[in-house]
């Protein structure tokens, strides 16, 4: 990486616009999944009023500057006008990474999508993830989508084969840990690792009030110690091509110890940046906190599309002090990761985990107990 792009990076510890943008383009979905805490939304999909992509390049030309935009769902590829919501970020924010999950259902619709978005835009770097929670009948059955296995595995297979055309992006897998599979979740991340090939393998760990609350009961967070010390210990040299890649990966294990160390005791073990780094915007406009809380900061409609107002308003500072007073607990991994990024106190322990990652048992092998023990 040059010192320039390095450089601006660090400008954002100072920034007052939000840095990551996690914006839902759509609560429009194709799939019906247990552990989804916005499936209300996805239900009432046809009553929303979506922002159009005039609104949208209104709050983008507002905004400032940004590093991160994740542009979710619902199923983000159901939006026609998604390479251009790319676009107007980009242009307007010089927007250096785009980060895209979806249930990967849509295979040539996403595929088409995917090598637009990658040809018209060879200076951003994307990060296309898509969402495998089971195998065969057990992923089908957890997002209730007849056929959903074959089509994500073959959608990851060809996006992972744009790899011979260009370099600007990275392939990432997202399996969220529930009841319904932590039984052979292992067997699921040996899949992903060494039959689809990607770059990085993500876990998260099921929260919020979701569908089927009963994929939630019975949680044993021994099982979810061992897949998140076996991920550690996989190969990431794949990961290598992301900005940064030593840092987020440091940051990405340290986050997934601190979802354990959260689930032990119950108490929250990061600091929050939640406002003032990170942001949620839905798809009508709406400001959220936070995924995992209900308040709302307002709707960019009423402030002229300005995020600049929003998170200075009143009502921000107060939620935000409420953050920094650790009022609220979560086990959200991207508000965690966030947390630790900007948490000089967290480096060397990002530094470490950075530093040993990929190193212990390869080819499948499952971690030592002791290995388990340590972080239950």
């Amino acid at each position: 990486m040059d010192l320039k792009k390095f450089a601006r990076y660090g400008k954002f510890f100072f920034s007052k616009a939000p840095f990551y943008t996690i914006f839902y383009i759509t609560a429009r979905c194709n799939a019906r999944c247990a552990h989804c805490f916005y499936f209300e939304e996805i239900e009432d999909a046809h009553n929303r009023d979506e922002l159009s992509l005039d609104e949208i390049e209104k709050i983008a030309r507002n905004w400032g500057e940004m590093l991160i935009l994740n542009l979710a769902g619902g199923e983000p590829y159901l939006r026609n006008d998604l390479p251009e919501i790319v676009k107007v970020f980009k242009e307007n924010t010089g927007l250096e990474i785009c980060a895209i999950p979806s249930n990967g259902i849509l295979t040539d619709r996403t595929l088409t999508t995917v090598e637009r978005l990658l040809k018209e835009n060879p200076d951003l770097f994307f990060r296309f993830t898509f969402s495998i929670d089971g195998m065969g009948e057990q992923h089908d059955e957890i997002r209730s989508v007849p056929g959903n296995f074959k089509k994500v595995t073959e959608t990851v297979r060809r996006v992972r084969d744009l790899r011979k055309h260009f370099s600007n992006f990275t392939l990432h897998t997202n399996s969220c840990f529930m009841s319904q599979n932590q039984d052979n979740f292992m067997d699921l991340v040996n899949f992903v690792h060494e039959d689809l090939q990607v770059d990085a393998i993500n876990v998260t760990y099921i929260r919020g009030d979701v569908k089927l609350p009963a994929s939630q009961e019975a949680l044993q967070k021994e099982k979810y110690a061992e897949v998140i010390n076996h991920i550690s210990h996989l190969d990431h040299h794949r990961f290598s091509k992301h900005p940064l890649s030593a840092f987020i990966l440091g940051a990405t294990l340290l986050a997934r110890e601190k979802v354990l160390e959260n689930l032990s005791t119950g108490l929250r073990n990061f600091e929050c940046y939640a406002i003032k780094k990170m942001i949620v915007l839905e798809d009508t406009g709406a400001v959220k906190v936070c995924e995992m809380m209900d308040q709302y900061l307002g709707n960019l409609r009423d402030f002229d599309y300005d995020i600049n107002k929003v998170v200075t308003s009143k009502l921000a500072e107060t939620e935000y002090k409420k953050i920094q007073n650790h009022e609220c607990n979560c086990t959200w991994e991207c508000a965690i990761r966030t947390g630790v990024i900007y948490n000089p106190k967290e480096y060397g322990s990002i530094l470490k985990h950075a530093l040993t990652s990929g190193k212990g048992p390869k080819n499948g092998a499952a971690p030592k107990r002791e290995q388990v023990a340590e972080l239950v």
